[in-house]
């Protein structure tokens, strides 16, 4: 027995739909996994003066999902609040911290009162020892994040 055309559509829909279903579950299953967002602020310290780091970026990355990152700039006053794409806070979790500062220095011309500048391994989320569990707690209190300076 031969199916027509018009009785062939419910199978063919039937298999459109269920690839539509997969692609969405499993595109949706990438990012933060549902997983609640918290508000994360605080200031960055040298462990050698007590100073603020006075520039740079600070980013945050979840451990469980690498893919999932948030920022912020460090404000002259060592200051930062976390932001994940167009969310404030990052997602709940542990989450390795780098540090991200350039300074150029035209042949000692430019005078620059930046400060301490970061150690090199915060540059790397796989050197880095900076670790943050990212809670509900986080929200209520400043991190105080203390760092090694770069030596001179």
């Amino acid at each position: 027995m031969k199916l027509s055309r018009v009785n062939n559509w419910p199978i063919r829909f039937a298999i459109g739909f269920a690839i539509l279903v997969i692609c969405t579950v499993v595109i949706g299953g990438c990012g933060d996994g549902g997983r609640p967002y918290h508000a994360v602020r605080g200031v960055v310290k040298f462990n050698k003066d007590d100073s603020t780091a006075r520039f740079g970026m600070i980013e945050f990355r979840s451990e469980s999902e690498p893919i999932v990152t948030a920022r912020s700039t460090i404000n002259k006053d060592g200051t930062f609040s976390l932001r994940t794409g167009d969310r404030e806070g990052a997602v709940a979790g542990w989450h390795t911290v780098v540090i991200m500062q350039s300074v150029q220095n035209l042949h000692g011309k430019v005078k620059h009162d930046h400060g301490l500048e970061a150690a090199s391994k915060y540059l790397d989320h796989r050197k880095t020892d900076l670790r943050v569990e990212v809670t509900e707690a986080t929200a209520e209190e400043d991190l105080i994040l203390k760092i090694d300076h770069l030596p001179k």
